[in-house]
């Protein structure tokens, strides 16, 4: 193979040296298909076969069945050069922001219990005032008490007395929300009517991140338990409750312990801004009623009157639901998806569940033209995708593409969820003027598909309990470092919804919390270190014996054990122990030579109970028993953990910016200067930073990336629609240089749509993957797939 050595890129070639060993000193040469490069020498290098190899060289794209655990492995060593894709940003984008919706999901979860507690204790005198229909009145307060009971003990709340009965209905409850497998409607709430027919169990299942930690699972039960239970404004046991309910949330704010307060309003609402609009009414509207204490005589008259004051209000507040998420027959109202109603709690109304909505509704699609399932292409149909149009088939082909075209308004609008679709449209738009003409091909247009389901995939991941799901009616060598994928205004709109996650997630003002569980393992290492070096036994050690990753260890665990501040700190040589250059070397540098020891038993028993303290705090921690973060000293303590990840937020936004300035330069031929050469050799260690992964430990990634979730149900077909994203994929692209073609490599995030028996987990998720009978890809992708790439092979190590 012949090299020609050059210095300007006029085709947007990026030079560098292939080994990361090299960073340092960037080698200036690149293949010139003028000079005798072949680009199908490189690909044999990687097992190509004459099958494939005719394929890429037709189509100029092919994804195999390479896979990574991490997308960003293949970007940090490659003996061809590297393709940015899009898709790679993508999973930074997601990988932080699941990180950081979980950690406001925590302060929820903690904060749950307590509103709960507090509407349960307004309970026991919510019927004071009521005269006239004691039957009404002891069945409307027999609802509000189980819903609220059982919701206290799905978050682990044992201390409440209710009761017998209402403990009888409680416990069974449970039991089935637990079990997540039966389908009815139990009696307390009412026989089946067309409204209610019954209750589908397995939405109680926790999924996603939820499913991970005790704590999560319980908070994703009671949440989904209080989504899930309808108070229907026709029917009047119903609209009592929910009137006993609403006079519970008095004015202002409820106290914690720790001095800090909650707003129960702030609270019901406060994910609206992330993930949208809620759907369905929700208490939160219901308490805006005047909150006198609810006095009135039961009659018709003032029964009809509550409901008309209190859906007139609603109406204004907000439009009625948009998805049906409950087994029902349809309302006669066409117009319509349910009766009036309210929840306690609301999942959240997002522009693909509209869309699946109308493209599923029994009232458009009956008989012959009926639909039991919807399918992601009309997400990417939605968001403009030619591609996913085209492949919509069926008899009633044209109906769906009307209901989309009726539904796109439904994907704009200011919360954070449509800003991210209207992000990944910029990916299915007509490509750049200057863009190399495989851009307009089919399997590109295959592949931008994927990228946008899969982006698709993994948000509605990360909302697995807040999104409401819709339920389907009864009833009817030394190389270049590489390209970047040419799509500039994909990176502009992915830096604008970078910056603005950022400042939703901050308002939040409790990212911290999940630095609960990464504190935890912290404390215990820290107890460990401490107890292995003799800090208790020998009273001249110091911590100068140490190395920057121990002192910052022990460092950071003396805000939790103040026994911890009898270690002295003696600075070496007039500097610093942290940045003296023996004390800050790698782990192997061998201590300071230890003083003879020597007793100090004052010292001894602190420090010995400092350990003590520092185990028990991680246990409570991990077993989800800390004191609860609600209030400002539980945030100044674990802020580090904050400043942790919005730094890597703002490392993200700085990665995208300069993708786009790359994509720019790319597309108009304008060389790119030494230290852009330099960013692009190291995109995939920077990736793999703003992923979590520090220092060096992207050489033993997790494989953790898979993802899956369902987005539908019908309970005829006893199924759910799952979508997910499996393991990383290897994508290879003939890119245009010097009048030939250049072979670089990258990765992909693959999509996966099947129907399931069951709601899966990730781990389920896993499983089934590596299992000998893994569901297949969707047929639309294969045009862009090389051979064998159906059965991926294992995940490669770095």
């Amino acid at each position: 193979m012949s090299i020609a050595k050059v210095t300007v890129l006029g085709a947007a070639v990026l030079l560098a040296a292939a080994a990361v060993a090299s960073a340092q000193e960037l080698a200036a040469t690149v293949p010139d298909p003028a000079k005798g490069y072949k680009w199908q020498d490189a690909a044999r290098q990687y097992g190509f076969d004459d099958k494939s190899l005719e394929a890429l060289s037709k189509q100029k794209v092919l994804v195999t069945g390479d896979t990574y655990k991490q997308i960003f492995t293949p970007y940090i060593s490659s003996i061809v050069p590297l393709f940015i894709t899009s898709d790679s940003l993508l999973n930074a984008y997601h990988v932080l922001y699941e990180e950081s919706v979980l950690r406001v999901e925590m302060t929820n979860a903690y904060r749950l219990p307590v509103l709960l507690r507090h509407i349960w204790d307004r309970l026991e005198k919510a019927d004071a005032g009521l005269t006239g229909n004691p039957e009404l009145s002891a069945g409307a307060k027999r609802r509000a008490q189980v819903v609220i009971a059982t919701a206290l003990r799905l978050t682990g709340d044992t201390e409440i007395r209710p009761s017998a009965e209402v403990a009888a209905l409680v416990d069974k409850e449970v039991e089935k929300i637990t079990a997540a497998s039966v389908t009815e409607k139990p009696a307390w709430l009412g026989p089946p009517d067309e409204g209610f027919l019954a209750l589908d169990y397995s939405r109680f299942k926790p999924r996603g991140f939820y499913a991970k930690r005790p704590l999560m699972q319980r908070y994703f039960r009671a949440v989904s338990w209080l989504q899930a239970i309808p108070f229907r404004t026709d029917h009047d046991e119903e609209l009592l409750a929910l009137e006993m309910l609403a006079h519970t949330l008095t004015p202002g704010r409820i106290r914690f312990s720790d001095g800090s307060n909650l707003d129960p309003l702030e609270f019901l609402c406060g994910l609206e801004e992330l993930v949208g609009p809620a759907d369905d009414w929700s208490l939160a509207v219901a308490s805006h009623w005047p909150n006198e204490g609810l006095k009135m005589e039961l009659n018709q008259a003032t029964l009809d009157l509550m409901r008309r004051v209190l859906v007139g209000y609603a109406e204004r507040c907000r439009p009625r639901a948009k998805i049906n998420d409950q087994i029902a027959m349809p309302p006669a109202d066409p117009k319509a998806v349910a009766e009036p109603q309210f929840r306690i709690l609301s999942a959240h109304r997002t522009p693909d569940g509209v869309l699946f909505q109308r493209t599923t509704d029994l009232r458009e699609f009956a008989g012959e033209f009926a639909r039991p399932f919807p399918t992601g292409l009309e997400v990417a149909a939605a968001l403009g995708s030619p591609f996913a149009a085209d492949r919509l088939t069926g008899k009633n082909r044209d109906k769906v593409l009307q209901k989309i075209a009726e539904t796109k308004p439904e994907f704009s609008g200011g919360t954070l969820y449509p800003e991210y679709m209207g992000c990944l449209a910029a990916l299915v738009d007509k490509p750049e003027p200057d863009a190399p003409a495989f851009m307009s091909s089919e399997a590109w247009q295959a592949k931008s598909c994927q990228t946008v389901l899969a982006g698709w995939a993994n948000l509605r991941h990360t909302w697995a309990l807040q999104a409401k799901q819709d339920a389907h009616y009864l009833g009817l060598c030394e190389v270049p470092p590489g390209f970047v994928e040419p799509v500039p205004t994909f990176f502009a709109r992915l830096a604008r919804l970078v910056e603005r996650t950022e400042a939703i997630l901050g308002k939040q003002g409790n990212l911290a919390d999940e630095g609960a569980y990464a504190l935890a393992p912290r404390l215990r290492a820290a107890a460990d270190l401490i107890e292995k070096k003799g800090f208790a036994t020998n009273s001249e050690l110091t911590m100068q014996n140490l190395t920057r990753d121990e002192w910052n260890l022990i460092e950071g665990a003396k805000r939790h054990a103040g026994g911890l501040y009898t270690i002295r700190y003696e600075p070496i040589r007039g500097k610093s122990a942290a940045t003296t250059k023996d004390a800050a070397t790698a782990k192997d540098t061998p201590p300071a030579k230890a003083p003879a020891a020597q007793s100090d038993p004052g010292r001894a028993e602190a420090i010995n109970g400092a350990i003590a303290e520092l185990r028990k705090k991680a246990a409570e921690l991990e077993e989800d028993k800390a004191p609860k973060p609600s209030g400002v000293s539980f945030q100044v303590v674990l802020s580090d953990t904050t400043k942790d990840l919005m730094n890597r937020w703002r490392r993200l936004d700085t990665l995208t910016r300069r993708l786009e300035t790359l994509a720019h330069k790319q597309l108009r031929g304008v060389p790119f200067d030494k230290d852009e050469e330099h960013f692009v050799l190291g995109y995939g260690q920077e990736l793999a930073g703003v992923m979590f992964y520090d220092g060096n430990s992207w050489l033993s990634p997790k494989d953790d990336a898979l993802r899956i979730i369902d987005v539908y149900s019908n309970s005829l077909k006893k199924k759910v629609l799952e979508v997910g994203v499996g393991r990383p994929r290897a994508i290879y692209v003939l890119y245009p240089y010097k009048g030939g073609e250049v072979l670089c490599r990258g990765a992909v995030m693959p999509y996966y749509e099947f129907t399931s028996a069951m709601r899966l987990t990730d781990a389920e998720w896993k499983a089934l993957l590596d299992s000998k009978d893994p569901p297949a890809l969707p047929d639309w992708i294969k045009p862009v797939l090389g051979a064998g790439a159906e059965k991926p092979a294992p995940p490669q190590e770095h």
